[in-house]
Formats: structure tokens, C-alpha cells, sequence
């Protein structure tokens, strides 16, 4: 649910007499609703992801938006015009708005400490360095509820910072669910702990914390430090770790033991290279120890259901000489092993002196008797050394309970490279891995049989679901890959899904993801669509929506669709200079995607309204060799005869109607009523003669209606006067450059005058130019058949 300014305004006025009376601090309608479910209204608008997230982010669970890692409140950009909207119906919404917005806590500095901390304690605030209050930061809570609002609290610092600040912070907040650190470099660990004070103020201050992560190793806690906080906080049910420090411990310590009474997830991460001379003596990489102060007895973690831990199969002694006997992590799933429903480990293990052949999952499972659901993190490329095979046929038909089975990428970035490259290191080692899955829930195929087709398993696993996202998200460029396992688990009764939990026989011809792109070193990403194959041999065909600012959804024309920067699910970029917007660098995102589809040798286009214009623009100054055809619908050849044109159109309607309408541009009193009705009339006769507009024609302006960013930088927010930075642009001079066939179309009532479509005829070298007789600017909705034939006609 999205609501605009305008919208939140409209809430105002109606809440005067039904919802909120201005004189009272809640609403008094008729029939009012309880404070509480008026508060779960909002917060469903207005609360940021994870905000209350005490478990850690599930890969099984049934959403379209599931992350690999833990998410920020910046990764739903328009959460902020969410909070100003609803702010803006009463007073009593913009308590609730400011209240809801405290429960998440994002420390990115030292200065954002010192500006909580003023939050917090006030005007009495001392000891403090002067710094200006953060201008995202708006409430008008007091400090006291502002400090028992808060929820959780993200360390987010990558340089110094004084600890006594966080501490001071934690004074404040004695409701305090979810503590996360994510301090220090992202991706080694140096010689930097969690300091002291922190950890000892945890449990005092915040009693009730119900998560502890350590999401970074850029931080790690020591292993006593760990086990002291842990188990003085009796309700935790979430620890996460990425790194303990004080390794080897140089003697069994039996006095380190947890206990953790409540502890429902334990997250142990895999460890990152250790950086610095001195920090190796206090660093291994393996979790052998911390699995020895868990296995002293089956009354440690009894309510334990989720347990993750990557790699499994690195003990001490091979990296060097242990004082702790046996294999700690064989005890702990002896002894934990029938509590866990939930296990997420690598799927590709280590070799090692102690296991030189075979590797340790299949022997953990026996032991796992209840377990619902497993996550495998696939590595790739994986080294010699990771290649270890399961050699278990049947192995998973032990944990009788078992529903489903997710294969994760071990990272969230998007890697690309060279078509067989990309087939080694990716889609061969994702086959493997299928098989032996595939083998591992069905029974050993009898002696000396010659069949291996899939058999029926006698377990219960009803989805195998990949999480198509960063490496991963390569296999959707492999439809013929997808279809054929789709087809071997479907014939053992198994859903083969994507990462949304959508079998791939419904998506195996609609292929979606993100293409990286930058612009001056700032990365953006660009969603796109593909149906079919674009590798089967045919040449593909390139979809560019109009605008600027529109989305794909009313073009649905094979075969790749995609959204500009700035528009519907690609990249957005509201804080940028207007000169920013142009031509050149939407030509480089095109240019950019084309490559990442690999379809960059030989393709065709369809521009239409503004993206016809950007397509001979692209065409024109970049001289595309893969370009083979051309169709440029509904678009003008330059901007200032775009603009010329509608206003031969305005002159139509009257001396009249066209000076009124001018009148308001001039005085930029576009709200005013005749304006709106005059530019309705205006588009009923020269955008959409349809009544209703088709449903794709709606979506694609609603969701532009969110942000109008490119449309206002780049148009204006004038119809008939372009103002922005396309008001002098022209490809009527390079024309001549256009090598490929080209195709274009217009109507008699387009708002695409002949006037601004003419140039294309007069200077392409082989140009075919239609005019439909039945529709505006928008063909492909009003008469489909004879567009779609003269489109399908020109393809052939």
C-alpha cells in the first residue's frame, strides 16, 4: 500500500468529521477503531522490514522478497515519503509514525551516536562534541518515549567510536529486542573485538533481548565474553555469530558452558581470513571450540530448532594441535540433533587428513530425525578442495519429517563473465549438486540395475527450491537447464521452485533478475524481463518503454522488457542533479544490459513514446553492429517538433481552451480545476481513447506516480512547454547513421504530431513509415491486431 502527499491530504480533511478530531490526541469517529488496530494499519505502511525480526531471514518461507542476508531500513527507498504522507493526516498518526519510526535504529558513525544520544537525554545532554541534529531524523516524541520505543539497534560503524556512547544509548532503551553488530571492516577480521563495556551493559541495561547477532567479523566477541552474555540474558532466542576470537583455547575449559534456556536459533557463519601478524596466534578457523561449550549435556539449549553452520567439517586438529578430544561437532549433533527442524549447511565440504574421502553430512543425519527443512550454500566456484561427493545414496530418507530443500549462493553479488566460464563454475557444479540430492532421497537403485532414471523416493520432500539471487541468479539464463530438472522432480512429486517459491514451469519462458550497472562509480542495478531464450538462435527482440519515467507493463511485446533507471523496480535516484538525466546515460544502461544478456551481437529494438526517441538516439550516436531492426512507435524524432506538435494539437481545440490552458502553464497552476479537466479532455482524445484505461496502462502510471523524479528533471511538469533537460534535444541531424531496417509508427490522433514523426522518413536511409487509423498513442491496447501484425510482419 503506497499513499501520496495528496493523498494523505485528502485523509485530513475527511479525519476533521470521521477519524480524528484535531482538539483530541485520538480518533472520536462514530464508530472508532481501537487504538491498537489503528496502529497495526500504519505500521503496515510506515514500519521497515525487519524491524521486529527476532528470527533470522528464512529462504524457505513463502514471499517474494527474501534476502540471503539481513535487511536495512534503506533498502525500501520509499518508506520515507510512506512516513512524511501519513504524518500528515492528524496529529495522532504523526505520534503513532514517530513511534513506530524509533523502533529501528540504524549507527552508521560516531556522530550518529552523539545525535541519538541527544534524542534520548535531551537538552541535558553533556559531554557531548557539537554537531547539528541528522535532518532525516524528524519526531516530535520526548526523549523518554523516543528511548522505549526502540525496538533494535544496528551498529553499523566502519571506523572508531567511543564505546561510553553506546552504553549511554543503551541506558535508554530498556525495551530493546534485537542488538546487532556490524562493526569494523565487512570482509576480514583485523585485531579489533567488541568492546567490553558494551558487552557488559547488555545484559544489565536490556534484560529482555531476545536477539544477539554478530552479522560482521569486522568485531568478533571473545569466546568467554560470549558465553557470560549469553546466558545473563535468560529470554534470548537468537544468536548469530561471524567470528570469535581467543582461539585456540589452550586448555578445555569446563566452566564454559551455555545454557540458554530460550535459544531457538544459532547461526554460526564461516570464517573470514584473520588480518595482522599478531592475530593469528588468537584466531582459527573452526568452530571446534565453541561446539565444545555446547555439548556438556542434553539439557543445554533445549528449545533449539534452527541451527547453521558453514563448513561443518573443519576440526581443530587440522590446523593445529587440539586439546579437545573426539569430534566436537559429531557430539553436538549426538546430543542436539532430534531438536533441530531447521539445518543450513555448505554443500560442499572440505578434505582433510581425518576425512579424505567422503563427506560429513550424510553421517550427521541420522542423528537429525526431525528435520522439516535444509538449506545448502553452494560456493562458486568450488576449489579441489571443496568437491567432497555425498557418496550416500537414500541419506536423506533417514529424517523421515523432511519437507523442504533450498540451495543458497554462498554471497549475495552478482558475478558475470564469459558464456563457458560462467557454465564451469556455475551451472556444472549446481548440476552436481542436483544429483546428489536427487540420489539422496531415494532408495540405492538395486544391484546390477542398468535404469537411472529418477526413482519414487519414500520421503516426504515436496519443494526443491533454488534461491536464484547473486551467483545463482545465472541458472535463469539456462531455461532448457530448469525445464529439465523441473521435469525429474515433478515425476517424484516435487515442486522445483525459484526463490519466491514459483515453480519454474511457471516462470521456465519468463526469466527475471538485475543487471549491474554504474554511473561514475555510484552502482546502480536494472530489472529486465525475458521471455523465451534468448541463446536458442533467434534473434531477440529489446522492449524500451516511453516516459520518461513509465515502466514496462504496458508493453507486453516479446521478448526482453526492461525498466529504466529511475522507473519501476531498476535503481532510483532521487538525490542527483538534474543534469544527471540524459539521453547519453540511458543509452549506456541499454548498452550495459545488452552485454549482460550476452544478446549484444544481434538484436532488434522497439523504442515506443520516449523510448522510441532513446532508441534512435542509441541508434544514431552509437552505431550499434548487433542492431538488425528498428521500430520506433509513437516517437518523436526531436523534442522542440514534440513540443511544436502538441500545441497544433491545443490550437485544435479552440482559441479558447489553448489560451486558458497556456495561461495556467505559464502561472504553474496545474492543480487548478479546468486545467485537470482540460488536460483529461486531452488525453482521452490523444494518449488513451479507452474508457477504463487497461489495466497495464494504469499499473505502469501508477507506479510512476510514486516517483517522479526522471519525468520532472528530464520533461518538466508542463505538457505543453518542455522545460527539463530534453527541451533542445534532437536526432534529426544523425539520422543518416541508422543502418538498420527501420519500421515507424504513428496515427492521426497520436499526440505524436507528423510533424515530430516525419524526420524519421525523410533521413533513415531504409525506413517504412504506417499510420493506423483506429487509435492515439497507445496501439498496442486500441487496435491490437493490426499492430501487432505489422509488427510480427516486419520481424519475419
Amino acid at each position: 500500500m503506497r499513499f501520496s502527499a495528496q493523498t494523505a491530504v485528502s485523509w485530513r480533511q475527511k479525519s476533521k468529521s470521521t477519524c480524528v478530531p484535531r482538539e483530541f490526541p485520538k480518533p472520536q469517529a462514530p464508530h472508532p477503531l481501537p487504538d491498537e488496530l489503528w496502529r497495526s494499519i500504519i505500521g503496515f505502511g510506515v514500519r521497515c522490514r525487519h524491524a521486529r525480526s527476532i528470527d533470522l531471514p528464512d529462504p524457505l518461507a513463502q514471499t517474494s522478497y527474501v534476502s540471503s542476508d539481513d535487511d536495512h531500513w534503506y533498502d525500501d527507498f520509499r518508506i520515507f515519503s510512506d512516513r512524511k504522507s501519513f504524518r500528515l493526516v492528524s496529529r495522532y498518526w504523526r505520534d503513532i509514525v514517530d513511534e513506530i519510526s524509533s523502533e529501528y535504529q540504524v549507527i552508521e558513525s560516531n556522530d550518529d551516536l552523539i545525535t541519538l544520544i541527544k534524542l534520548l537525554e535531551g537538552p541535558n545532554a553533556k559531554g557531548l562534541k557539537k554537531k547539528k541534529m541528522s535532518k532525516r531524523i524528524i519526531t516530535t516524541l520526548p526523549p523518554k518515549c523516543i528511548g522505549s520505543s526502540i525496538k533494535r539497534l544496528d551498529l553499523s560503524i566502519q571506523h572508531s567510536y567511543d564505546p561510553q556512547y553506546v552504553v549511554r544509548v543503551l541506558h535508554h532503551t530498556p525495551n530493546l529486542l534485537i542488538f546487532l553488530n556490524k562493526n569494523g571492516p565487512p570482509t576480514a577480521v583485523r585485531n579489533r573485538r567488541t568492546p567490553t563495556e558494551i558487552l557488559d551493559a547488555l545484559p544489565t541495561l536490556c534484560p529482555n533481548l531476545l536477539r544477539l547477532d554478530w552479522a560482521s567479523p569486522g568485531e568478533p566477541p571473545r569466546l568467554e565474553d560470549v558465553v557470560q552474555v549469553c546466558n545473563a540474558l535468560p529470554f534470548l532466542k537468537t544468536l548469530r555469530l561471524t567470528g570469535i576470537r581467543s582461539y585456540p583455547v589452550p586448555t578445555p575449559n569446563h566452566h564454559l558452558r551455555f545454557i540458554m534456556p530460550n535459544l531457538r536459533t544459532l547461526s554460526l557463519n564461516y570464517f573470514p581470513q584473520p588480518v595482522g601478524e599478531d592475530f593469528v596466534e588468537t584466531y582459527a578457523l573452526t568452530w571446534a571450540p565453541f561446539f565444545a561449550t555446547i555439548t556438556g549435556s542434553v539439557e543445554q539449549l533445549p528449545l533449539l530448532s534452527r541451527f547453521e553452520c558453514d563448513p561443518l567439517s573443519i576440526p581443530l586438529n587440522s590446523i593445529s594441535p587440539s586439546p579437545i578430544p573426539g569430534n566436537p561437532v559429531l557430539d553436538f549433533f549426538k546430543i542436539h540433533g532430534h531438536k533441530l527442524k531447521h539445518l543450513k549447511v555448505a554443500a560442499w565440504e572440505p578434505a582433510h587428513q581425518l576425512r579424505p574421502n567422503r563427506a560429513l553430512l550424510p553421517e550427521l543425519l541420522p542423528y537429525c530425525p526431525n528435520l522439516r527443512k535444509l538449506v545448502l550454500t553452494e560456493r562458486n566456484p568450488p576449489s579441489e578442495s571443496l568437491t567432497l561427493p555425498w557418496n550416500a545414496p537414500g541419506c536423506l530418507l533417514q529424517c523421515r519429517y523432511l519437507e523442504q530443500i533450498c540451495i543458497m549462493p554462498f554471497h549475495s553479488l552478482v558475478i558475470d563473465g564469459p558464456r563457458h566460464l560462467m557454465e564451469a563454475a556455475i551451472i556444472k557444479p549446481l548440476d552436481e549438486l542436483m544429483r546428489e540430492i536427487e540420489e539422496s532421497v531415494t532408495p540405492p537403485r538395486p544391484v546390477g540395475s542398468t535404469y537411472y532414471g529418477p526413482l519414487l523416493p519414500s520421503s516426504r520432500v515436496r519443494e526443491i527450491r533454488i534461491h536464484n539471487a547473486g551467483p545463482l541468479e545465472y541458472v535463469m539464463e539456462y531455461p532448457s537447464w530448469l525445464r529439465f530438472w523441473w521435469r525429474r522432480w515433478n515425476i517424484i512429486g516435487s515442486l522445483f521452485s525459484d526463490r519466491s517459491g514459483i515453480s519454474f514451469w511457471e516462470t521456465e519462458d519468463q526469466i527475471e533478475g538485475f543487471a549491474p550497472f554504474s554511473v561514475s562509480g555510484k552502482a546502480f542495478s536494472t530489472w529486465y524481463k525475458v521471455l523465451g531464450d534468448v541463446h536458442n538462435g533467434r534473434r531477440p527482440l529489446v522492449v524500451i518503454h516511453g516516459g520518461p519515467g513509465l515502466t514496462h507493463q504496458y508493453m507486453l511485446i516479446p521478448i526482453v522488457f526492461y525498466d529504466q533507471l529511475g522507473s519501476g523496480q531498476s535503481s532510483h535516484y532521487r538525490k542527483c542533479p538534474q543534469d544527471f538525466w540524459t539521453p547519453s546515460l540511458f543509452s549506456d544502461q541499454l548498452e550495459t544490459l545488452l552485454k549482460h544478456l550476452k544478446i549484444h551481437g544481434n538484436y532488434d529494438i522497439l523504442g515506443h513514446s520516449w523510448g522510441g526517441f532513446l532508441a534512435a538516439y542509441f541508434a544514431c550516436h552509437r552505431k550499434p553492429p548487433g542492431l538488425q531492426r528498428l521500430i520506433l512507435a509513437n516517437a518523436p524524432a526531436s523534442i522542440p517538433l514534440m513540443q511544436k506538435g502538441l500545441n497544433i494539437l491545443l490550437d485544435q481545440k479552440g482559441p479558447e481552451f489553448a489560451a486558458m490552458m497556456r495561461q495556467h502553464e505559464a502561472h504553474r497552476t496545474m492543480h487548478a480545476r479546468e486545467y485537470q479537466a482540460g488536460i483529461s479532455l486531452f488525453i482521452s482524445e490523444h494518449l488513451c481513447d479507452m474508457e477504463p484505461w487497461p489495466p497495464d496502462l494504469q499499473e505502469s502510471f501508477a507506479v510512476s506516480d510514486e516517483d517522479e523524479t526522471v519525468h520532472n528533471q528530464m520533461m518538466g511538469r508542463k505538457t505543453f512547454q518542455v522545460e527539463g533537460t530534453l527541451k533542445d534535444e534532437s536526432t534529426v541531424a544523425y539520422l543518416f547513421n541508422i543502418t538498420a531496417q527501420t519500421l515507424v509508427i504513428n496515427s492521426d490522433k497520436d499526440e505524436m504530431h507528423d510533424i515530430c514523426v516525419k524526420p524519421f522518413a525523410d533521413h533513415i536511409p531504409d525506413v517504412r513509415w504506417f499510420k493506423l487509423k483506429k487509435s492515439t498513442h497507445v496501439p498496442m491496447f486500441e487496435e491490437p491486431e493490426s499492430y501487432f501484425q505489422l509488427l510480427s510482419g516486419f520481424l519475419a
